[in-house]
């Protein structure tokens, strides 16, 4: 074996999570919807979205694809769920935890009740939750979630097959937005348009349940409005 020398040492943080990647995927499944962010975009740009200042990790766009999360988990709340020897145990409260990646290994702080939160008071958790998560990993290793979402876009990818956390039924990623020519009605237009990717737990849902909510996100995002947040039904 070539020589070789210590990155650094692991945290009990970084240990708690190699284990719970290797235990936590072996029922994975995997989903993802290309999404028309066309109309939140201009909303964003056009300051027509009631947001606080969000760092560059954190774009406009992002809360409003986690609150349109946070109310599909209250339709279809089997992802809001885990697995259990006593069988599916679905939660009391969705609290969402934020995958921050570091360098050092997947932070999650977690935002409490997400899905009670308006989406200014969204923004500033999620901005609370990254500051906890800068901290330093043992300050929100404790946290738990009972579903993940991640922006992975903000790092330049475009498609992801995100890792579950162990005890969570789903976690759900966002691509980068990208401006491309895209069919529209009869003709092209040129359109911002990311992926949506979940992965899931083939265990608690099948692939009928992961594409309603899937669907419901995509239609809940392309048709989302500061005055009318409701989400269409399957």
């Amino acid at each position: 074996m070539a020589a070789s020398e210590l990155a650094g040492p692991l945290t009990q943080a970084r240990v708690a999570q190699a284990e719970d990647m290797i235990h936590s995927n072996n029922a994975r499944a995997w989903g993802s919807r290309e999404i028309d962010m066309t109309r939140v975009c201009e909303l964003v740009d056009r300051s027509a979205v009631d947001l606080p200042a969000l760092p560059p990790t954190l774009p406009g766009t992002f809360v409003i694809a986690v609150q349109v999360i946070c109310r599909t988990l209250a339709r279809v709340p089997v992802l809001n769920s885990r697995w259990s020897d006593e069988g599916i145990r679905v939660g009391k409260h969705i609290d969402i935890g934020l995958e921050i990646a570091t360098g050092r290994g997947r932070v999650v702080p977690v935002v409490k009740d997400a899905d009670c939160l308006s989406l200014a008071e969204l923004a500033g958790a999620l901005i609370s939750a990254t500051q906890r998560a800068a901290a330093g990993p043992e300050s929100v290793v404790a946290e738990q979630g009972t579903f993940t979402v991640g922006n992975s876009g903000a790092y330049g990818s475009v498609l992801s097959r995100p890792l579950l956390h162990d005890g969570q039924a789903a976690i759900y990623h966002l691509g980068t937005i990208r401006k491309v020519p895209f069919a529209v009605d009869d003709g092209i237009a040129i359109r911002a348009v990311c992926f949506g990717s979940m992965a899931f737990d083939h265990r608690v849902m099948d692939g009928g349940t992961s594409s309603r909510f899937q669907n419901l996100v995509k239609s809940g995002l392309e048709t989302w409005t500061p005055e009318n947040t409701a989400l269409q039904t399957a």
